[in-house]
């Protein structure tokens, strides 16, 4: 693959949501469809793959410019994703259970108008589903939340799921080895997280979230 090619896949990537796999946790409905008969003439789709379109702008050198390393860099380096979100450092520690109960606002129907879920339905994916990671989420550009992060044992747990509340993503990545992702504001909003740094795991048969007091001068 050419050198520049990876590197603009590296931006691609590092802006797609990559929570989506909290997606039944932060968008439940996806896992109301449920399989209905066809309705209407089907047509098949012929798309060209993103990837062979990708490489073909590149040999026409349509984008030479922006994949230009430096410049290229530059952009990963000041990567500033719209929802990112931005918390206080926590004063204090504390464990709670978010309440990720989802109502319907709407009601679900199949071909023949039978209502399959009806508006006001609530669902806890929590209780039917586990969360397969467990996610630590940060603001390193926090001199104390970072000493707080170096110095503790989640720096060393290359299972963990880092979401940093900022930085450069690209700078942490390469100094940390491992895969840095942004915080995204559906997340916090869903978890219910209020401060930094907080970790969220699976417990049992609930989802637990746990922030820490870091101390330090004002953020």
């Amino acid at each position: 693959m050419h050198p520049n090619l990876r590197l603009f896949l590296g931006l691609i990537f590092a802006l797609l949501p990559w929570w989506t796999v909290l997606a039944v946790y932060l968008y439940p409905q996806v896992i109301f469809g449920e399989e209905v008969e066809t309705v209407g003439k089907t047509y098949p789709i012929i798309e060209q793959d993103m990837i062979e379109r990708i490489h073909e702008e590149v040999e026409k050198g349509t984008w030479k410019k922006d994949l230009e390393p430096k410049k290229l860099r530059k952009k990963l380096e000041e990567l500033k994703p719209l929802d990112w979100a931005r918390l206080p450092r926590a004063t204090e520690d504390r464990t709670f259970t978010p309440d990720l109960t989802w109502e319907l606002d709407f009601e679900i129907t199949d071909a023949q108008g039978k209502v399959l879920y009806p508006k006001g339905f609530k669902f806890d994916p929590s209780r039917h589903l586990r969360l397969q990671n467990r996610y630590l989420a940060f603001d390193p550009s926090d001199p104390a939340q970072l000493e707080w992060f170096e110095a503790s044992q989640y720096k060393r747990d290359g299972g963990l799921r880092l979401m940093v509340a900022g930085g450069s993503m690209l700078k942490l990545t390469e100094a940390w080895n491992r895969p840095v992702y942004y915080l995204p504001q559906p997340v916090v909003k869903r978890f219910g997280i209020k401060a930094l740094p907080a970790l969220v795991e699976q417990k049992g048969d609930h989802v637990e979230v746990k922030e820490f007091k870091v101390k330090g001068g004002k953020k």
